[in-house]
C-alpha cells in the first residue's frame, strides 16, 4: 500500500515471537498503542537491535523500514494493542498527495481487476462445482 495501511487491533500470543522483517516502506511510521497485557515488560518491538517494551496505555512510535520483530516471553498471558500506520511527519503536502493519489489509483485498477475476472472465476466455480 502507498498510504496510510490501517487501523488494527493486534495480539501477541505468550511466548511466541514474529520473525525480523522489514516493511519498507520509508513514507510511514507505526504507532502501537498496548491496550492489556503483561506490564514488566516482556512483552516488546525490537527495532534495529533496540528493545522497545510495549507497557499497557503506553503509546510508542517505531519507523518500521529498520528491521524489526515482536515478541512476547511471558509464560501465559497474551499482549493486546491497537496498531496505527500513518505518513511520516518529514513528508511535504504535495508527497502526501502523490502518494494518495498513487494510492487510489492502484486500488482502482486492482478492482477494476477483480471485475474483469469474475466472469472467469464464475466459469471455473460452475465447471468444478465449487
Amino acid at each position: 500500500p502507498m498510504a496510510p495501511r490501517y487501523t488494527s487491533l493486534a495480539r501477541q500470543r505468550a511466548d511466541r515471537a514474529i520473525r525480523s522483517h522489514t516493511d519498507r516502506i520509508p513514507w510511514m511510521l507505526t504507532a502501537h498503542l498496548p491496550l492489556f497485557g503483561p506490564t514488566a515488560g516482556e512483552a516488546a518491538l525490537v527495532v534495529n537491535g533496540t528493545r522497545v517494551p510495549w507497557i499497557p496505555m503506553q503509546p510508542t512510535v517505531v519507523d518500521t523500514t529498520f528491521h524489526h520483530y515482536a515478541e512476547n516471553t511471558h509464560p501465559s498471558q497474551d499482549i493486546y494493542l491497537v496498531h496505527i500506520d500513518f505518513f511520516h511527519p518529514d513528508l511535504s503536502d504535495d508527497e502526501i498527495h502523490a502518494l494518495s493519489v498513487l494510492h487510489t489509483n492502484l486500488e482502482t485498477a486492482k478492482a477494476d481487476r477483480a471485475k474483469e475476472l469474475k466472469p472467469m472465476i464464475q466459469q471455473l466455480e460452475a465447471a468444478f462445482k465449487l
